[in-house]
């Protein structure tokens, strides 16, 4: 399956453990599926890692070293937020969501791939439920799978 992977799965390599999400998941994760990612990861991880670091819990050596992994990972490609397509569709799904980067995360996903694999409960409810009709016009395949769903169909 082709997923587009959220932010959130990208944190173990700038030095952040996630409970739920092991750092050997991601590796495993990269072996069974394409893997794609919105140029926005390095943004929102520059952005937490900066927040971080002027809390003395990460160094700046982690956060670089971590972002110039993640931007040359050769099983990952990144997509641009530039294309019209998904600038379109991040602003329909922004008339019923505040945050307009989660908004370009799914657009990217619903157009680029057959799911995104997140953390956040509530895309997914709003993909089944407020965004449903405007992401199955584009996409009929498309799924928002949340971590625990997604290690439960792997058994």
């Amino acid at each position: 399956m082709k997923l587009l992977l959220d932010s959130s799965f990208f944190l173990p390599f700038i030095a952040i453990d996630i409970e739920q999400f092991p750092r050997k998941a991601i590796q495993e994760i990269m072996t069974k599926e394409e893997i794609i990612r919105s140029e926005l990861v390095i943004f929102e991880l520059s952005a937490k890692g900066s927040k971080l670091i002027n809390r003395g819990e990460l160094s700046i050596e982690d956060l670089t070293l971590g972002l110039t992994a993640i931007q040359y990972l050769k099983k990952v490609d990144s997509i641009p937020i530039h294309y019209t397509e998904i600038q379109t569709l991040a602003c329909e799904l922004r008339k019923k969501h505040k945050d307009h980067i989660d908004c370009l995360m799914v657009a990217t996903a619903v157009y680029y791939a057959e799911g995104m694999l997140t953390l956040d409960k509530e895309l997914k409810k709003k993909a089944k439920e407020e965004w449903k009709t405007v992401i199955e016009n584009i996409n009929k395949k498309f799924k928002i799978l949340l971590w625990e769903e997604y290690k439960k169909q792997e058994k």
